[in-house]
């Protein structure tokens, strides 16, 4: 019988700073975000301009997302956080908020497919089921979930559709973020 095999993190020290730093409230607030935090595109059309880049509201809705906040709320955390980072800016209205989440172009990374797991023989009748049925991928998009929602709730409070739909495409941004501050790298 084939031993279950141990994983080792080999750059723990590498993880174990970016486990801290997922905590940092700074890391919304980076230079490109400082940097294209007002729009700066003229539309050339009637009625008043946008002020605030697609980004600034993108980082606000973030931790709206992040922190469980109602619109208000955000408003008031993103104030003071600007305040206490001594950051010249200034903060987008929860109105505006809420009219902006609507129509905000919001991309998300493309998957890979990774289908090595299941290149592999067929030498037990479990593992020869698990194969047959994708029981390894649903298993891996149900741990996903799972992680999902223990990060950022299993609610949605926004009320319209398209609303629910941007703020679930926020969450997904935020747990890329949060990965790519650093994952562990097994020996």
């Amino acid at each position: 019988m084939k031993r279950k095999t141990k994983y080792r993190i080999k750059n723990w020290s590498a993880y174990n700073k970016a486990l801290v730093n997922r905590g940092s409230l700074t890391i919304w607030f980076d230079k490109k975000s400082v940097d294209s935090w007002y729009n700066k595109k003229v539309t050339g059309k009637k009625g008043r301009p946008i002020v605030y880049s697609n980004l600034a509201i993108q980082c606000c809705l973030t931790l709206k997302v992040i922190y469980h906040l109602p619109l208000r709320a955000t408003q008031g955390f993103v104030s003071s956080l600007l305040e206490l980072l001594q950051l010249p800016l200034s903060t987008p209205d929860y109105s505006l908020l809420s009219i902006r989440q609507k129509t905000l172009p919001l991309k998300l990374p493309k998957t890979r497919k990774n289908n090595e797991g299941f290149q592999q023989g067929q030498y037990h009748d479990l593992k020869y089921w698990k194969k047959k049925h994708n029981y390894h991928r649903r298993s891996l998009a149900e741990t996903a979930m799972f992680r999902f929602k223990q990060l950022l709730g299993g609610k949605v409070q926004a009320r319209t559709l398209q609303r629910q739909a941007k703020e679930i495409a926020l969450k997904c941004i935020v747990i890329n973020k949060i990965n790519q501050l650093g994952m562990p790298a097994y020996s």
